[in-house]
């Protein structure tokens, strides 16, 4: 006998929206597509990323990549601020759990090596502490943000070190911006 095509149609609603109310990959969209697909859309606040990212741009989020898999050193990440988890920010991956991190002569040092940092432009990285931080373990389950922009970035120099679950994903691509040519994949 042939299943009725209003049953299969019934089950398959059925499973949809208790992947929608499940939320499997912790999307904070209420959008079903991104939410089933594992996506969301931000837009830029703040030019704490800037040159890469420009205030009025947005984004598309992979909120998939860190269910099935590690956040990885120089990810731009999209999460929750552990000292205002209602915010959601922006910011570079410096240190994941167990690294050690400082900033020397403004050049980031990660495990004594230095980190390769073509995304910056020197003239936003000139304060004191842009340019000074001592070396600090990053513990486990944690990771520590900086922001581009490290002058004009509220980051974990300031709020400290951003727990496994405040991270809701990988900042992937650019989709609008005012300026059409840095539309595309993030780097």
């Amino acid at each position: 006998m042939k299943t009725p095509f209003w049953r299969t149609m019934a089950v398959a609603a059925c499973l949809l929206v208790g992947l929608y109310i499940l939320n499997p990959f912790g999307v904070p969209s209420q959008d079903p597509r991104l939410r089933l697909l594992g996506g969301s859309t931000f837009s830029i606040k703040s030019s704490s990323m800037t040159p890469g990212l420009q205030p009025g741009d947005y984004i598309l989020v992979n909120s998939a990549t860190y269910a099935f898999g590690e956040p990885a050193d120089g990810e731009v990440v999209v999460f929750r601020p552990p000292d205002d988890p209602a915010q959601i920010y922006i910011k570079r991956i410096a240190g994941r759990p167990g690294d050690r991190v400082r900033i020397t002569g403004g050049k980031l040092f990660v495990n004594d090596r230095e980190v390769t940092q073509p995304y910056l432009d020197a003239r936003q990285n000139q304060r004191e502490d842009s340019r000074q931080i001592p070396e600090r373990v990053i513990p486990e389950g944690q990771y520590f943000m900086l922001g581009d922009n490290r002058d004009n970035s509220q980051d974990s120099r300031y709020f400290g070190y951003v727990p496994r679950a405040n991270l809701i994903g990988r900042a992937a691509y650019v989709w609008y911006a005012r300026d059409s040519g840095r539309i595309g994949p993030l780097h």
